[in-house]
């Protein structure tokens, strides 16, 4: 019985790694459009394609991610700080202290500085801008003057 053990764990284990590396020669073009944003915790992690993140939002300690899958908005919620998402996403924006937003589904800015609100793509929900951020995304949108 040993014996039989010992001969049938050597050859399903080769198989294993024989399949684990031909698996793992997929193309690289598609390991790079997507984004492992990782968490406070060591198994707390989250992997979605870059273009596909539309805004994080700051919950107490968590964030909140908001993603495009299958043309629905789905939300993630993560055990992390905004600081250190905002770390992860260097393209993303900054509107508020409890908001960053990827630029590429902003369609305008809506109000005064005082009260301004984004319009995103695919979206109604409405993130609101800070005095402190107005001018940065106004740049932004409309270009340098």
């Amino acid at each position: 019985l040993f014996i039989l053990t010992y001969y049938l764990r050597r050859k399903y284990t080769a198989n294993d790694l024989k399949s684990r590396n031909v698996n793992s020669q997929t193309p690289t073009f598609l390991e790079d459009r997507n984004i492992t944003l990782t968490g406070s915790l060591k198994k707390d992690f989250f992997v979605v394609d870059h273009s596909n993140l539309v805004f994080v939002k700051s919950e107490n300690n968590y964030v909140l991610i908001s993603y495009i899958e299958d043309d629905l908005i789905k939300e993630k919620l993560l055990r992390s700080t905004l600081a250190n998402i905002e770390k992860q996403l260097p393209s993303f924006i900054k509107t508020h202290r409890s908001y960053i937003v990827n630029p590429d589904f902003i369609l305008a800015v809506k109000g005064s500085k005082q009260n301004s609100k984004l319009n995103l793509k695919n979206t109604a929900l409405a993130i609101p801008v800070s005095e402190t951020y107005f001018e940065t995304i106004n740049s932004i949108l409309n270009g340098p003057k």
